[in-house]
């Protein structure tokens, strides 16, 4: 019996040596090894909270001299250098300390090699990231380095900070998601940096729709597809001026050849919902400022993650004194402030990317077809490790316009991708975005910010700006192609040349207005301009916030600091005030009983605001929302997109006898007010069902959650909360995104600034400074920004100081 006991002991001892020592998968995914996740010296117990202690000195390799670096009470580091090479170096080495995981993951997610961390469970999405050339549009970014000797030496000198702080972690001070994912840090490269831009590039290209409107077409004719998705928006204040003249003779589109269509339009998944991503931004001019200076707003709405998605920073060097914050993994500056101007971009809209149908000569996809001639393709090839698996090779074929991601038949990752078509992206040009936001860092006036943004190429970006002597302007950025009208609004005819981009419109005939006779500029990723400007940009623009802006603005002849605060939190939506008296006087208001009486109720004395606290924007937003699926659901075909809802507003407020109202499943002719009522009811139902009986449960708070999830989606370290705004306002909060960054900055002597974003500066979850920013950004409150004056100041907002030497 003794000799069982000791067996049985020896067994179980030997099982938990392998399980702890062992790795395993589920669902295809990777899990760690829990011996080394669990130890009590290198674990992920000896995280805690030691992200938060700062060194009062330490040597640092490669610096050429001293650099100090000054703590605030917001945690934020300002770097003081005597070169550029060691202020970007001290920043890389900054930022690694704080988000070394965020940049690690997110490079390699953006690259396509999740594969070799969780294993074959990533294998679609690390495909789809190299079949669209995410690696091919950095490598290209990379040559342009060796027109810029600046850049290539910031990138270098940063590579070289984040690297100095991975030489110096242990196993055991590793973030704690190294522990949780078992791997390793790798290093930095200016490689990584321009994936990461590029990344952010193909994300705010958004999403194409080429292909659902050749489908609408197909199936409803272009004539009803021109007047559900129209050129020009139903309601919109473009971001140049009605009226503004365009003194220049345009470049020339290619003539369109005799088949401008594509024979066949391959079939492909329906296409998904669009992500609401946007931005605003405005700037008021001195004389148009109550305190005489000129005013900037600056708020990107982006994914809300934690880590956050931006860093923020000051640097100081010798030729530049420069405050706000950047993408982690990218140096210098990307939204921010000097001493002389300020500078914050809005995504802006306008289409970058087009879908050719190829023709290939046979299944081998060696030729393809071009002007009637059989052209080699070209194979680039990509291979894909996995952890757990065997290697994956991906072969891409390229035809002169780019990449072909999928062949017909196959069934795209994202379902807005073409199968059978090659995409013509800006991002794959060679370009030097780092090199624009280096130059913004230094600008002192607006012809330098006039001449850093002529290397901005992708994606296009609207610029605002102001300057400390009271001018501002606005700058619609970007490489954007000279089109036929509505060229590359549908899948176009690979095998025509003509049906190639004429080239780019030039900067000086770009859409961009500098000391307005309004007194401001601003941009909430509307149309640029009105129909009289001579080039066709696009077709999709985001809707109703510029004409919010546009109204605030009017409206205050000296705006003060803290009204363009409140323009930041400001919820009121005009898409509510268009449609909520035409709603509700269709309803039979004495005939509506219980949950929908309450609803109409809370409707009738409604604010039009979307604040968390409020019953009537859940049940607006359901109504609004059920409106749409009744004229669109059953009226149009299965892959066509749900029109904008400004051609939804124009009908319900204009056209209460359209026959878009009418339902072809039923004997009856249906009229608008028709559908608003049965949708009113659907609505009240659907809340009832969700949220139960109208009461605390239908707040727009409760209902609308909004996530802050973790960058590798890691359970536990998000935060979930309840924020007011919507997509439609000036205080953008949905589920999943939002105002990502607030600042506001008045260019006084020296510059006054306010800042929060929802996060924290340290990517470390045991840090107090992880989340801790969040509860000011829910309540709308920005923080004064720190900004000593120089290395040896005794501000009181300084908590502490670090000083970095060159290593012997």
């Amino acid at each position: 019996m003794r000799i069982l006991r000791v067996g049985v002991a020896a067994l179980a001892t030997a099982v938990v040596v392998w399980v702890l020592g062992a790795r395993f998968s589920v669902g295809g995914m990777h899990l760690p090894r829990l011996g080394p996740f669990l130890s009590p010296f290198t674990g992920f117990w000896v995280d805690g909270d030691r992200s938060d202690r700062i060194p009062a000195s330490l040597r640092l390799p490669g610096l050429h001299g001293e650099v100090t670096v000054l703590w605030d009470d917001r945690r934020v580091p300002h770097v003081f250098a005597s070169d550029d090479h060691d202020l970007y170096l001290a920043q890389g080495w900054l930022t690694a300390r704080d988000r070394l995981f965020q940049m690690d993951f997110g490079t390699r997610a953006a690259e396509g090699r999740l594969s070799e961390i969780v294993g074959p469970v990533a294998l679609e999405w690390d495909r789809f990231r190299r079949r669209i050339g995410i690696p091919i549009a950095a490598e290209a970014a990379i040559r342009a380095l060796d027109g810029d000797p600046g850049t290539r030496e910031a990138l270098h000198a940063f590579a070289a900070g984040v690297n100095a702080w991975i030489d110096g972690l242990s196993v055991a001070r590793l973030p704690l998601e190294y522990k949780i994912l078992d791997m390793r840090p790798e290093r930095w490269s200016p490689y990584r940096s321009a994936v990461l831009l590029k990344s952010m590039s193909w994300l705010l290209t958004g999403e194409s729709r080429d292909l659902a409107l050749t489908r609408a077409r197909d199936a409803l004719g272009g004539d009803v597809v021109r007047t559900l998705y129209p050129d020009e928006p139903r309601f919109y204040s473009p971001i140049v001026p009605r009226g503004t003249p365009f003194p220049f003779v345009p470049l020339p589109a290619l003539p369109a050849p005799a088949g401008t269509e594509p024979a066949a339009v391959p079939r492909a998944a329906e296409p998904g919902e669009a992500a609401a991503l946007g931005s605003n931004n405005w700037a008021v001019a001195a004389e148009r400022s109550a305190s005489g200076h000129a005013l900037l707003s600056s708020d990107p709405h982006l994914p809300l993650t934690l880590p956050s998605v931006w860093h923020e920073i000051r640097l100081h060097g010798p030729d530049q004194d420069v405050y706000g914050v950047t993408l982690p993994g990218a140096p210098g500056v990307l939204i921010g402030f000097n001493d002389h101007v300020a500078w914050g971009e809005t995504n802006a809209y306008s289409d970058v990317l087009d879908w050719y149908v190829v023709r290939f000569r046979d299944d081998t996809r060696q030729e393809y077809l071009l002007d009637g001639e059989w052209k080699p393709v070209t194979w680039r090839t990509e291979t894909i490790r996995v952890r757990g698996g065997e290697d994956v090779v991906e072969r891409i074929p390229i035809v002169h316009q780019g990449p072909v991601p999928y062949a017909a038949g196959e069934r795209p990752f994202d379902p807005s991708v073409p199968a059978g078509a090659a995409m013509r992206w800006t991002g794959h040009d060679p370009s030097q975005e780092m090199r624009a936001f280096l130059a913004l860092d230094r600008a002192r006036g607006v012809d330098d910010v006039l001449a850093a943004l002529r290397f901005f190429a992708c994606p296009g970006q609207n610029f605002a700006f102001a300057a400390d002597d009271g001018r501002v302007g606005i700058v619609h950025a970007g490489r954007f192609p000279v089109r036929r009208t509505d060229q590359g609004k549908f899948l176009l005819d690979g095998t025509a040349s003509a049906n190639d981009w004429a080239g780019f419109v030039p900067f000086e005939q770009l859409p961009q207005v500098i000391a307005p006779a309004r007194g401001w500029v601003g941009s909430a990723n509307q149309k640029p301009t009105d129909a009289t400007y001579p080039y066709w940009l696009g077709w999709r623009y985001g809707l109703d916030r510029d004409l919010r802006i546009e109204e605030r603005l009017d409206a205050l002849p000296r705006a003060t600091i803290e009204n363009v605060m409140e323009m930041q939190n400001d919820t009121v939506s005009l898409h509510a005030r268009r449609m909520l008296s035409v709603a509700l006087g269709a309803l039979d208001a004495a005939a509506l009983e219980g949950d929908a009486r309450r609803a109409y109720e809370a409707l009738r004395g409604w604010n039009l605001r979307f604040d968390a606290d409020a019953i009537a924007p859940t049940v607006f937003d359901a109504w609004q929302r059920a409106v749409s699926r009744a004229m669109w659901g059953k009226r149009l075909p299965e892959e066509a997109p749900s029109p904008g809802r400004d051609v939804t507003d124009d009908l319900v407020t204009h056209d209460p006898g359209s026959p878009w109202f009418d339902d072809p499943a039923t004997p009856e002719r249906e009229m608008r007010d028709d559908v608003l009522r049965s949708t009113f009811r659907a609505a009240v139902e659907r809340l009832a069902a969700g949220h139960g009986s109208y009461g605390e449960g239908w707040r727009w708070g409760v209902v609308r959650r909004t996530r802050i999830a973790h960058v590798a989606r890691i359970p536990g370290m998000g935060r979930e909360v309840s924020a007011s705004g919507q997509y439609g306002v000036l205080h953008v909060v949905t589920g999943s995104a939002g105002q990502s960054w607030r600042m506001v900055v008045e260019l006084s002597r020296p510059p006054r600034a306010w800042a929060v974003y929802p996060g924290g500066q340290s990517g470390n979850p045991g840090s107090r400074f992880y989340d801790d920013r969040i509860p000011a950004w829910i309540e709308g409150r920005l923080d004064p920004v720190a900004h000593p004056a120089g290395p040896d100041s005794t501000s009181e907002r300084v908590v502490a100081r670090t000083v970095l030497e060159a290593a012997p």
